[in-house]
């Protein structure tokens, strides 16, 4: 769930079992660019980053990058304020993207390769609603590979868990900060976060109830920073911890929130090798 910014988008990176899911806001000529988000979804434009995806096959070091757009469903603050038409919209924008012209010639792939459902509700009495949303995101991207991530982030409904899991490609089950929630942090670190440490993940607080659900859950934490203890070993070990679990993806970034991805010492770098080396 997310509280006041608005994901960029996010993209899964194979590097190894556990896959990076990247949400990210980085302008071009970065080192490393699977996606970007104009506002709130495709619909609003005249947001600059707009015209980044034509970029995107040329800007990347990786060669398998999955980007995949942003959609925000609106419950973060428990009630749904954006109607099932505006969000079916966004999903349409989004799979509409294919080619463009840019400075590298006609035609660049810009394609999208699914939709990030940003806010989702953990209440099993709106899994119809997100039951129509990823039908339609399958109806829009039919004939092509396509993954979606729901973003529930909190403990959901335990008795709508392996519904809800049915429908996605990866769903968040913990999306929290490693600083401890204070006023000073409010909005980065809202006080329904549970500082991150994966040895104390449980089954329905950080993990699906289901142990064999792992595999489709991802796990995203950002403010990776002090004043919490920590440093470059201490970080490895919270990521071998959790590639342990068996995970569909995860990320940690010592950005505030996603605005960077070259902070330490959980920068993009760091985070890759640390997955990688825990999956040797």
């Amino acid at each position: 769930m997310r509280y006041a910014v608005p994901l960029l988008s996010a993209a899964t990176i194979a590097l190894a079992r556990v896959d990076i899911m990247l949400p990210l806001y980085t302008p071009p000529g970065a080192p490393l660019l699977p996606g970007h988000k104009p506002f709130n979804g495709p619909t609003n434009s005249s947001d600059l980053g707009f015209t980044l995806p034509p970029t995107l096959r040329y800007s990347t070091p990786c060669p398998t990058p999955r980007p995949i757009g942003y959609v925000s469903t609106a419950y973060a603050t428990g009630v749904r304020n954006r109607t099932e038409a505006a969000i079916k919209a966004d999903i349409d924008n989004w799979a509409s993207w294919q080619t463009q012209t840019s400075w590298s010639g006609p035609g660049a792939n810009i394609s999208i390769n699914g939709i990030w459902f940003d806010e989702t509700s953990g209440d099993a009495a709106d899994f119809a609603f997100y039951q129509r949303l990823t039908a339609h995101a399958g109806q829009a991207f039919a004939g092509r590979q396509y993954i979606t991530v729901l973003n529930i982030g909190v403990r959901m409904d335990a008795a709508y868990e392996r519904q809800m899991f049915d429908l996605a490609s990866a769903v968040v089950t913990r999306e929290t900060c490693w600083q401890e929630p204070s006023t000073a942090n409010a909005v980065e670190c809202p006080p329904t976060y549970t500082p991150f440490d994966a040895a104390t993940l449980q089954n329905s607080s950080g993990l699906p109830v289901n142990a064999d659900l792992y595999p489709k859950a991802s796990v995203i934490v950002h403010y990776v920073q002090p004043p919490r203890e920590l440093d470059g070993a201490m970080l490895a070990e919270q990521i071998r911890q959790t590639v342990a679990y068996g995970f569909h993806s995860a990320y940690f970034t010592s950005a505030k929130l996603w605005e960077t991805t070259t902070l330490g010492p959980a920068t993009v770098g760091a985070v890759a090798q640390a997955m990688a080396d825990a999956q040797v």
